[in-house]
């Protein structure tokens, strides 16, 4: 269907399909945003030709009349032509309609993988082949950026995401469920080998359960 049919038969329908594709487990929608910004430019080009077309006639009626009467004619433009006042309105609100939600759309799945890098170490897999290559980049610069804040060196030396409130526990009862090798505790270096039961301090067990090596174990089996 041709881009035009489609602006008059449903105005901003390529932005109003964005609004269910939020989720970052849904591919990102890169070519209806393609498509929206074709509508935004269709809407304006559309708007141009009316304008250009209320000027010409203007001019147009305001020179003849200049030759009748002698005088300097006024009037002629859009508040005499009432149809083309509201063709330009309906285009340049269809084109603030769809800047809005495209925006809103942007916003939305910036904002989940910004939460995605407080709830995770690394970016899910899953997460990651949905997202296009600007969001990526996106994910890795904000990565880096709350990384060297909360580092010892250049920044507070705390790490925000761990949890607010402080555990019951200044210990915690895990399980390895992915292989991570030697890692270095207060206590010593430690073997997370997939499958043990271990007691670790909450706080240096924190990081490796947001990353999904550990996982709370309730039946407190230790080695």
């Amino acid at each position: 269907m041709h881009l035009r049919c489609i602006l008059v038969c449903k105005p901003g329908s390529f932005a109003s399909a964005l609004k269910p594709q939020l989720s970052l487990s849904v591919l990102t929608q890169e070519e209806l945003v393609r498509l929206v910004f074709s509508e935004i430019d269709e809407h304006y080009v559309q708007a141009q030709r009316v304008l250009s077309a209320v000027n010409s006639n203007q001019q147009s009626q305001q020179e003849g009349e200049e030759e009748d009467t002698g005088e300097q004619a006024e009037g002629g433009g859009l508040q005499d032509k009432p149809a083309d006042a509201v063709a330009m309105v309906i285009h340049y609100e269809s084109i603030a309609r769809n800047k809005r939600l495209l925006l809103s759309y942007i916003a939305q799945r910036v904002e989940r993988l910004k939460n995605v890098r407080w709830q995770h170490r690394e970016l899910p897999e899953s997460v990651a082949e949905a997202c296009s290559p600007q969001e990526l980049e996106f994910y890795r610069k904000y990565d880096q950026l709350l990384t060297k804040h909360m580092s010892k060196h250049e920044g507070i030396g705390h790490d925000l995401t761990l949890d607010i409130l402080p555990p019951d526990d200044n210990f915690v009862a895990v399980r390895v469920v992915r292989d991570a090798g030697m890692q270095l505790f207060s206590s010593g270096p430690l073997g997370l080998h997939e499958g043990a039961c271990l007691r670790l301090p909450a706080d240096e067990a924190q990081p490796f359960l947001i990353s999904g090596v550990l996982k709370l174990d309730n039946r407190k089996e230790f080695i």
